[in-house]
């Protein structure tokens, strides 16, 4: 069988899929591709361009796309004439109406160096009802030689009208041990730090829930710190709540500070690490989200009953609500401590 798009990790039927259908001449011209941030819909979307027109598209043999061609190199590197980005633009809460009405001239004219020319829209759950509405007039009736993919994180954001006429592929949630071999096939930055330390390998793949690109985003030291320095308050968290040490509660609350945007990716990791608390005590083989082993989780559940823990995941859930409601942080943070048990 031809390998389609060896690039991408996992999504197997999909890369199929659409393989055969660009193979077959069948292939769609809308789609909307969905997945979170750091899915690689970015990346399969450049790779569904460089497949439609590279140059050895007929060829049973080779891969598809080669990605050595000279249609398939301009695409990587985004020099060809007939790739279209179409972004949010800078400190812009949303895509408005200008940006469809700028690709309309370009729509009049044939491609110049391809078969096709290939429009991805970033960001499209961002685009207005306006935009959408300018779209929909070009989805209805598009020329023959264009593409449109529409890259989003919530696709329900876009209106029904262009759902209907624009088929929904969604990335897959890559497990860990298929990220862990992307990583190691393709970044240097992953192979030195899986010699040098492996857990923090483990618990950076672990953070980015099967996101490979977010991982890639935390490889530096700069980023692996920051995130280090997460897990050891999560760490203190959970000491703090399993053995009732008031000391270790207030230093911990004490170390938290009060930014509120670094206070709800730190709740995020200890409803993460509170729910595998939880259900390692239901599975012999869970599926953990913080801990990197079920030993190091064991050593947290072994001291505590399900009840406390289930305590502090609702109050930490709420606390989460009550800071991106824009409640007081101090306040909200102290409500939490005391919800815990920790105070």
């Amino acid at each position: 069988m031809r390998p389609f798009f060896t690039d991408i990790a996992g999504n197997l039927a999909l890369r199929e899929r659409i393989g055969n259908d660009i193979v077959s001449g069948t292939l769609g011209q809308a789609f909307i591709l969905s997945g979170p941030e750091g899915s690689g819909r970015r990346t399969f979307a450049k790779a569904i361009a460089m497949a439609l027109c590279c140059a050895r598209l007929e060829d049973p043999s080779c891969p598809l796309p080669c990605g050595s061609c000279l249609h398939c190199r301009q695409i990587r590197e985004n020099i060809s004439p007939d790739l279209y980005y179409i972004r949010r633009e800078d400190k812009k809460a949303t895509i408005g109406v200008d940006a469809i009405r700028a690709i309309r001239p370009s729509l009049l004219m044939t491609p110049v160096s391809n078969p096709v020319k290939v429009y991805i829209f970033e960001e499209a759950d961002l685009l207005t009802p306006e935009a959408q509405n300018a779209l929909l007039l070009t989805l209805e009736n598009p020329p023959p030689y264009a593409l449109f993919l529409l890259l989003c994180e919530s696709p329900e954001q876009l209106l029904q009208t262009i759902r209907s006429r624009a088929p929904l592929l969604r990335m897959e949630h890559l497990d860990k041990a298929t990220v862990t071999e992307y990583l190691l096939a393709h970044s240097a930055e992953a192979r030195t730090l899986i010699r040098s330390d492996p857990g923090a390998l483990d618990a950076t793949i672990l953070r980015a829930d099967g996101c490979i690109g977010e991982v890639l985003s935390h490889l530096d030291a700069k980023s692996r710190t920051a995130l280090n320095t997460q897990r050891e308050r999560t760490f203190s968290f959970l000491n703090a709540l399993t053995a009732h040490r008031a000391q270790a509660s207030v230093e911990l609350l004490k170390a938290m500070g009060t930014d509120r945007s670094a206070m709800l990716s730190l709740f995020s990791l200890f409803e993460e690490a509170l729910r595998d608390c939880i259900l390692i005590r239901h599975s012999d083989d869970p599926v953990l989200s913080f801990f990197v082993s079920f030993d190091e989780a064991l050593q947290y559940t072994g001291h505590a009953s399900e009840s406390l823990f289930l305590r502090a995941l609702d109050a930490t859930h709420t606390a989460s609500e009550s800071l991106l409601a824009n409640a007081n942080v101090r306040l909200t943070l102290h409500i939490w401590a005391m919800d815990c048990g920790l105070l």
